[in-house]
């Protein structure tokens, strides 16, 4: 699996966590406040924590780092706020 694919993997699965907890990333002037930027970091460190064997050898293979996880993230998020 390329880079590309797992970051597309981390962007919907943070995508679909921004809809269902819209609460946990509250805005300030369109945008993100600090209690959101708090949420973003954890929910990077999250997903990079809970990866099982097979992820983390992809990860491993295409080079996949937590600094990836939390540009993803907050990625995922300027997108949606673009929207």
């Amino acid at each position: 699996m390329k880079k590309s694919n797992i970051e597309q993997i981390i962007k919907e699965l943070a995508r679909d966590n921004f809809r269902l907890y819209t609460e946990s990333y509250p805005l300030e002037n369109n945008l993100a406040s600090l209690e959101a930027c708090e949420n973003l970091s954890e929910l990077a460190m999250n997903y990079w924590n809970s990866r099982d064997e097979s992820e983390i050898e992809r990860d491993r293979a295409e080079r996949v780092i937590l600094a990836d996880y939390f540009i993803w993230i907050q990625d995922a998020f300027n997108e949606l706020l673009e929207h």
